[in-house]
């Protein structure tokens, strides 16, 4: 999770067109879907808001829009088309926006939506913690606030889950793996100075286009 930007994309002009309670999602057809993907994908950058594994337009095995504020709930239906409520978020089930909305016997599960880390709102490295095992964590030296909201967001959105966590240590793996080997190369003078910054830069370009981005950075360059 990291750090978005809404100013980088534009109100989808679509959304004008719905109006709660005369509209649900439901009427909401594909074609306005894909604008309002468009302009996800320049925020987002095509990974999910949360978990940061891919996240697209298509069908339910490669994303949904998410709605920050559960569209399902009462309290939040007249935020059912409000573009700053809209985000792209992973299929997944076991994690993130579908996991945090799930109906638990029948029952919505519970949290405090305004306790969550909102991506556009919240800078999330102020609040999470990725290690190289691929855990995630509050942050150290958080007051009471910012530890509460760390932890309902890990556990409303099941961030440590054993699903991520691999995910998340294979990736990091790989690139402790290449600064390692530069590294080595340095050191053993196969490289100068310019040759080393260059690849080191290129690692990190790589970083900043990866699945979990955020936490490989963290691991990685902190």
């Amino acid at each position: 999770m990291k750090k978005l930007d809404r100013a980088l994309a534009t109100i989808p002009a679509c959304l004008s067109k719905f109006h709660y309670p005369k509209h649900g999602w439901d009427n909401v057809k594909s074609r306005d879907k894909k604008l309002i993907w468009n302009q996800i994908d320049l925020i987002q950058d095509r990974f999910c808001v949360y978990c940061e594994l891919p996240a697209v337009q298509g069908d339910d095995t490669t994303g949904h829009i998410e709605h920050f504020y559960n569209k399902g709930n009462m309290n939040y239906k007249c935020l059912t088309f409000d573009w700053n409520n809209l985000f792209g978020c992973c299929p997944s089930t076991h994690h993130c926006g579908h996991f945090k909305d799930q109906l638990i016997n029948g029952v919505p599960r519970a949290y405090d939506a305004n306790l969550l880390v909102k991506p556009d709102v919240d800078d999330p490295n102020e609040y999470l913690q990725f290690l190289s095992t691929g855990n995630v964590e509050p942050k150290d030296g958080l007051d009471a606030n910012k530890l509460n909201r760390s932890r309902v967001t890990i556990d409303i959105l099941n961030l440590d889950c054993a699903l991520l966590i691999a995910s998340r240590s294979s990736v990091i793996k790989n690139f402790q793996d290449r600064v390692l080997a530069l590294d080595e190369l340095k050191s053993n003078s196969s490289l100068d100075e310019d040759e080393y910054i260059e690849l080191y830069l290129e690692i990190q370009s790589d970083v900043s286009s990866s699945i979990h981005r955020t936490a490989v950075a963290q691991v990685i360059f902190n």
